[in-house]
Parts: structure tokens; sequence; C-alpha cells
């Protein structure tokens, strides 16, 4: 997915880990993930929007503290 070496790689992949586990465990963090400049691209080839337009459209789905699994 990325092309960074064993570390860097490393580290990206335990972020978007913790990140679907969160969202498995109906975890919302509003400092997901903890930069400005995050684009969330979705399932589809359309979807690409910044991480405040993300947090805006997810919030309401952990409400109840479900949230969604990624499979």
């Amino acid at each position: 997915m990325f092309s960074h070496g064993g570390w860097a790689q490393k580290k990206l992949d335990a972020l978007l880990d913790g990140l679907h586990q969160d969202a498995h465990e109906g975890i919302f963090r509003p400092t997901l993930p903890a930069t400005a400049r995050a684009v969330f691209l979705g399932t589809d080839k359309t979807e690409r929007w910044t991480i405040e337009e993300f947090k805006t459209y997810a919030k309401p789905a952990f409400a109840d503290g479900h949230g969604w699994t990624y499979q």
C-alpha cells in the first residue's frame, strides 16, 4: 500500500490496524489520524474527504458505541 522502508511501514500498519480496531469496537477518536492534512479515501473512487469531513460523516455512526467493522 505504501512504499516505505521497514520501520515506517510498521508504523503505518500499526496506525491503520489501530483505526480499524477502534472502529470495530465503536471507539470514535476525534484526533484520528493526528494530522490536519489527512485524506480519507472511501470505497467509491469518488470518495476523497478531508479528515474534518470524514469526522463529521463518521461521528454519528459511533454515537451508540457500535461503529463499523472492516472486512
